[in-house]
């Protein structure tokens, strides 16, 4: 028999594998390829730009990152102004409390110094009137008693009176008080007593 078809057999099966080997290399080749390319499109083909991208990626987090922060600290920040408000509430209110209760208190104030007013010049009166009662006191003269309140020099003092009625009776002074009337004055003149005369009666 004729061997020469094994060996044609043998050649088709190597051409086969070498075809399917080179088919995964092509395959693996482009894929390299398009990863190559990706990589030149975003860095754009120079290490410079790659690096400025890594740079504001690094500063897009930093941003991020203080942005999250400054939310946090805007929130706190809120939180204080609402406190704040309700402390300024509170104050407000209490300060109306004050103020009324100062008012009622200036109002006691008031009628207080008006009632202290009035016991001054009580006091004052008081003072006087002790003060005048001391001196009349004290210008009496001991040796000669005299009722209080009179003073001797004006009693003693010459007064201009009419002499006529200067001495004038008690009784007629006091004519009316008594209840008396004066005697009615005689209209008739007076005639002399007759005298008895001196003779004797015959015998």
């Amino acid at each position: 028999m004729d061997k020469r078809p094994n060996s044609n057999v043998q050649n088709i099966k190597f051409d086969i594998n070498k075809q399917a080997n080179t088919q995964r290399r092509t395959r693996g080749d482009e894929k390299t390829s398009q990863s190559k390319g990706i990589q030149y499109h975003e860095c754009e083909g120079s290490t410079e730009v790659c690096k400025a991208l890594e740079r504001q990626k690094k500063l897009n987090g930093q941003l991020q990152a203080e942005a999250s922060d400054h939310i946090k600290r805007f929130d706190e920040i809120n939180k204080e102004v609402e406190e704040q408000k309700k402390l300024n509430a509170q104050l407000q209110a209490e300060r109306s409390d004050h103020l009324g209760r100062i008012y009622e208190l200036n109002e006691e104030v008031i009628k207080l110094n008006t009632d202290l007013e009035h016991i001054r010049k009580h006091v004052k009166m008081m003072s006087k009137g002790t003060e005048a009662f001391e001196e009349m006191i004290q210008k009496q003269s001991f040796g000669k008693p005299k009722p209080i309140g009179f003073e001797y020099e004006r009693l003693n003092k010459h007064m201009n009176c009419n002499s006529d009625t200067m001495y004038t009776p008690l009784r007629k002074m006091f004519v009316a008080s008594s209840g008396l009337l004066p005697p009615h004055p005689s209209t008739y003149p007076e005639t002399e007593p007759k005298t008895k005369s001196n003779t004797r009666p015959r015998g």
